[in-house]
């Protein structure tokens, strides 16, 4: 029986601190895996108008460019106004106070909550230190270690410390109603000491709000405030059992309300109100109930309105553009934004539709004008390339971005032929024959499923031939020709090609990221796992329950 005991603890403790372990990596691991993923081929914005390509480091300087000063310590807790950097460490009087109430009854609680309580008490305290950066030092660890050293600005360590104190307040209130309770039995005020001094500060907290509050604000505190008696009364006098946890609830939200100051953006402030941007929500309305832009891309030319401001508008649309102000975001793509001079360039890659600002005009000279619109102009590009593309030719190939682009300048046929990569250009050909053809070939393309991530496609043709998806090219694309997989090609720098023989083939094209997906069933398997030990820990207390009965 003793031997099972000491089994059954040790066996608590192991799972007390693999689980432990694990919260504190995954919390971690969400800050620093998906950003340290996506850098791979991508540009990263880093702050003070730098940037890094790819998984090269963060120089120094950029690495500490915003950090938590020692004087702003104070915005923890009183006013998040003080602190203006991302990642606010502002956790306020309730955070604090429940904070305090899980280290104080630290020792009255059992083992498992306890190494909950460590776990998260450390995840939050590096992230604090974390967040001053250079001013205590911790930023000169951080810089030499793996995967950590891909945070940019010392401030976004200050995610950690708000997740930390969370969990941590959210316990600390959680043990009130057993402190009242053991205070009930014993009747013993050292019991209610420490809450009734947290209480005394709190009060004070929410006095020094009202008072820094304008008139009108105010008011409106002092109502909220009012609302908290109110409930409790409601709650006590009430015969409805549940009301009086609801009441509760009213009570604490009620109080926090009051307590915590908003920090927000003001109207004059934002952007949105603009005229020049609620002019190009005006525009884009109008684009998307008279064309059928939504199937296409469209560019943008404007020298008064940045493109990128376009391009994220119009994607409240569901329209495709060429811009976006988004890091980190693949490097090709960042490349091919800057390139809005080059002609023929956008209709190859999809843009239907080109809007130009009064004093702009189209790249392309065969362009005819379709709408006008407060002073823009809806322009619509002769031969756009569609989605897909079926081509029997390859005419060379294409090095880098500056090659394709000076063959671009000169004009050649996207409609009917392709350039590939220099690796890739002896197989192709060979595999198309790449001789001039006696008659038309007979092309049909049917579209089963046409979604952004994954297409599947009936393509029938007389001739060998190469399937071009009109997407970003990336090696995360999955390509299946009846059913067997085979490589994607790169195909016009930018795109995603496919090889099919003459006849009848199926063809499905999947953006499928395989670390991402491997990341995933990991944590999904994870989540079993944990699941079936919590299932397990209860089946076996519930038998010790059985066999030991009262």
């Amino acid at each position: 029986m003793c031997l099972d005991r000491r089994f059954s603890d040790i066996w608590r403790v192991a799972w007390s601190l693999a689980l432990c372990g694990g919260i504190a990596f995954g919390l971690a691991g969400a800050a620093i895996v998906p950003m340290y993923l996506a850098t791979g081929e991508m540009i990263r914005h880093i702050g003070g108008g730098a940037a890094v390509i790819g998984h090269a480091h963060i120089p120094w300087e950029n690495f500490n460019l915003i950090q938590l000063k020692l004087n702003e310590a104070a915005g923890i807790v009183i006013r998040p106004t003080w602190i203006a950097i991302v990642g606010s460490p502002y956790v306020g009087s309730l955070g604090v106070i429940g904070t305090l109430l899980a280290g104080i009854y630290f020792r009255r609680v059992a083992q498992f909550p306890r190494m909950l309580v460590l776990a998260f008490g450390a995840i939050a305290l590096y992230g604090l230190l974390s967040g001053f950066g250079t001013n205590l030092g911790l930023a000169y660890l951080n810089f030499h270690v793996p995967f950590i050293n891909r945070i940019r600005e010392a401030g976004r360590y200050l995610v950690l410390f708000v997740i930390g104190v969370s969990f941590l307040s959210g316990f600390g209130y959680s043990l009130l109603p057993r402190i009242w309770e053991n205070y009930r039995n014993s009747r013993n005020l050292r019991l209610l000491i420490a809450p009734a001094l947290m209480a005394l500060a709190m009060t004070g907290i929410i006095l020094w709000e009202l008072a820094q509050m304008h008139p009108l604000q105010r008011l409106t505190g002092c109502w909220m405030l009012a609302l908290a008696p109110l409930l409790f009364i409601l709650g006590r006098f009430s015969k409805v059992p549940r009301c009086k946890f609801l009441t509760l609830a009213g009570v604490l939200v009620s109080v926090a309300a009051m307590v915590i100051p908003v920090r927000g953006i003001s109207v004059s402030q934002s952007a949105f109100d603009k005229p020049t941007n609620l002019l190009s929500h005006r525009v884009l309305q109008r684009i998307v109930t008279e064309t059928d832009v939504r199937d296409w891309r469209i560019d943008f030319r404007d020298s008064v309105f940045d493109n990128k401001f376009w391009g994220m508008n119009a994607s409240y649309y569901g329209i495709k553009s060429f811009y976006n102000q988004l890091t980190p975001q693949p490097y090709a793509q960042f490349e091919f934004m800057l390139l809005g001079s080059v002609p023929h360039l956008r209709a190859m890659m999809g843009a239907r539709y080109v809007l130009c600002g009064p004093a702009e005009s189209p790249t392309d000279a065969n362009t005819k004008q379709m709408l006008e619109i407060e002073g823009y102009k809806l322009y619509e590009n002769a031969n756009p390339m569609n989605r897909f593309t079926l081509v029997h030719q390859v005419e060379g190939s294409a090095p880098n971005v500056a090659g394709f682009v000076e063959i671009i300048q000169t004009g050649f046929n996207y409609h009917s032929e392709a350039y590939v990569t220099p690796r890739d250009l002896e197989s192709v050909r060979k595999f198309l024959g790449n001789q001039p053809m006696s008659a038309r070939p007979e092309d049909v393309i049917t579209n089963v499923i046409n979604q952004p991530n994954r297409s599947y496609s009936r393509v029938e043709s007389n001739a060998a031939s190469l399937l071009i998806l009109n997407e970003w090219f990336t090696a995360a694309w999955k390509v299946r020709v009846n059913g067997v997989s085979q490589a994607a090609l790169r195909v016009n720098q930018w795109q995603v090609g496919a090889l099919l023989p003459a006849g009848k083939n199926d063809v499905e094209f999947e953006y499928q990221p395989t670390l991402f997906r491997a990341l995933m069933i990991l944590n999904r398997t994870t989540v079993v796992l944990i699941l079936g030990f919590l299932i397990l820990r209860w089946y076996r207390n519930r038998s010790v329950a059985r066999s030991n009965p009262a």
